[in-house]
């Protein structure tokens, strides 16, 4: 049979896989990664799940926080009003009173209300190929997992988008991925390639797409400046 790869959307519904395994980072050089992840749950008006991703902190005062997450996580119909919060800490924020989509790229900035100043994420340039880098991020609705691996090159396929081989799974949508030497955020997780072979469809969890914060480095900075 014929094969085919695939890249599968970050964007979770109710489902059953496997947790990233090989967490081999530094936890002493990663702790800052770890305070500033955060889940990212979109919901209609009665409470029901549309779905979850992963976000990261970019801005904080005592008033509100930034989120830096994907576009397709927060995205839905423009019939369905929806609400998206984030879990802090195991705690769910109030719903965001701005959502602003990237009219070009799969990014996405939340604004919520949060009189609790928390850790923030440095943005950092991209660096060279085969740098080591670091992801975090909360895969099928599970804990915070932090993957690592190296920085690849540009998608043939998906020019938009780099890849990197630090291990995710759905929910990792807007995760944020890291310069593990330094903490700088350089990257949002966006999908990840599906191997098909006749009926059997299986994730390539080290074939990570990601978009270089390079790419919209600007519009990010008019959100936090």
């Amino acid at each position: 049979m014929r094969s085919h790869v695939f890249l599968a959307s970050l964007l979770t519904v109710p489902c059953f896989i496997a947790t990233p395994q090989g967490i081999n980072a530094d936890l002493t050089v990663v702790q800052s990664y770890l305070n500033t992840a955060v889940q990212v749950v979109v919901s209609d008006a009665l409470g029901n799940s549309l779905g979850w991703g992963s976000g990261t902190i970019i801005k904080s005062d005592d008033t509100s926080i930034v989120v830096l997450t994907a576009k397709h996580v927060v995205k839905t119909p423009p019939q369905v009003k929806a609400f998206c919060h984030v879990i802090i800490g195991g705690i769910r924020s109030n719903a965001a009173t701005t959502i602003s989509l990237h009219d070009k790229k799969d990014a996405a900035i939340l604004v919520i209300p949060h009189a609790k100043k928390e850790a923030t994420s440095p943005i950092g340039l991209m660096p060279p190929p085969l740098t080591m880098v670091v992801t975090a991020g909360f895969p099928i609705q599970n804990d915070l997992i932090v993957s690592q691996g190296l920085l690849n090159f540009r998608s043939i396929s998906e020019p938009d988008l780099w890849l990197c081989t630090a291990n995710i799974a759905p929910g990792n949508s807007g995760a944020g991925v890291f310069v593990k030497d330094t903490g700088e955020l350089i990257g949002i997780s966006i999908a990840v390639a599906t191997y098909v072979n006749g009926f059997n469809r299986q994730l390539i969890t080290y074939m990570h797409l990601m978009l270089p914060l390079d790419d919209i480095g600007d519009w990010v900075q008019s959100h936090i400046s």
